[in-house]
């Protein structure tokens, strides 16, 4: 960017500065010859002062680039401050918070051995009613109880009769 802005403003400056006085009169050779002279060393101070103006701007530039670089590094170096004036409250914040999840971790995993225990438990119980209720079938299946079959006969009967109301009610 820097190269560009100098290129624009070395034209600029040299198209100024190549602006010659003209006047279409004829002179004898050594008059020319002075002229010449002086019109040359006007040319090159011209040139000289197109150069000066050219490295004036990029100096400014420049000057204006590095205040700015200079205001971004005190930026920079407030914000790093403050941070270490800081630094003692972000630790003991960080121990704190470091305490809590370690409180909260313990009490996880202590609710975790509950549920463990409790599910257990659970399937232990479940278990034991599973076997109760296989023991009971197989009783129930070897004996043939008389009940058993006058309920039987009962429930078909109750079953017949809804069914017969049911259709009563349609």
């Amino acid at each position: 960017m820097l190269q560009h802005l100098n290129r624009s403003i070395y034209k600029n400056k040299s198209q100024n500065c190549s602006k010659l006085d003209t006047s279409g009169q004829e002179f004898d050779p050594v008059t020319r010859h002075i002229l010449s002279a002086r019109l040359h060393k006007t040319k090159e101070l011209k040139n000289e002062v197109c150069d000066l103006q050219r490295e004036l701007e990029n100096a400014r530039l420049e000057n204006r680039l590095l205040r700015q670089l200079q205001y971004r590094h005190m930026r920079a170096l407030v914000k790093f401050e403050n941070e270490q004036h800081n630094l003692p409250q972000l630790l003991s914040r960080h121990e704190s918070e470091v305490r809590m999840l370690k409180e909260m971790l313990r009490k996880s995993k202590e609710q975790d051995r509950n549920v463990s225990k409790q599910l257990k438990e659970a399937e232990s119980e479940l278990w034991k009613t599973k076997n109760s209720l296989q023991k009971l079938k197989v009783l129930c299946d070897k004996k043939n109880l008389q009940e058993r079959d006058e309920l039987t006969w009962k429930l078909t009967n109750l079953t017949k009769k809804l069914e017969l109301d049911q259709q009563k009610i349609q």
